[in-house]
């Protein structure tokens, strides 16, 4: 157990992480101060580098993802791939020019959404952080992710995820 800015993190076993199917040492995730567990699919020492990171974030929860190492590589000359708060692969697929070492990041698809966004380090060893992000039809992602890439500075990042959003799944 950790305490990071009065918040109780926890290691905990996640028998059913969709990561820990084809890896069984990716079993892991931290359950926060508010009970839920995030990050599910990490391996143990990735969950317990979090917990000893997240005290020097300043970036919501939700808003965390954790550079993770896997066996197969699923793209070339893509990466690194990162495990965000619900558990879902992500991937770094290259930088953005709002700069602040603003990255592009797409999350692994779904049938019917896809997530994606903007990503930066978050301040820890293998930390990164959603700087805007949203959930669309899969239909949407090309407009959305032309979209993100004409967002110039952070103002407009958020601008793009508002208007991202409002065609989004809740």
């Amino acid at each position: 157990m950790s305490e990071d800015g009065g918040v109780t993190t926890q290691l905990v076993a996640c028998p059913a992480a969709p990561l820990g199917g084809g890896d069984p040492t990716r079993r892991w995730g931290v359950r926060c101060g508010d009970g839920a567990v995030r990050w599910a699919g990490l391996t143990r020492p990735e969950a317990e580098a979090l917990i000893d990171g997240l005290g020097a974030c300043e970036a919501a929860f939700a808003d965390i993802l954790v550079q993770i190492e896997l066996d197969v590589v699923l793209s070339d000359g893509a990466g690194p791939y990162l495990l965000d708060a619900d558990g879902l692969l992500v991937l770094v697929v290259g930088t953005h020019p709002a700069g602040r070492g603003a990255h592009v990041a797409l999350g692994q698809p779904r049938p019917d959404r896809a997530r994606l966004g903007a990503v930066i380090p978050a301040g820890f060893t293998d930390g990164w952080a959603w700087i805007a992000r949203a959930e669309v039809p899969a239909a949407a992602r090309i407009p959305v992710l032309d979209e993100l890439a004409a967002a110039h500075d952070t103002a407009a990042l958020r601008a793009w995820a508002v208007r991202a959003k409002s065609r989004a799944i809740p």
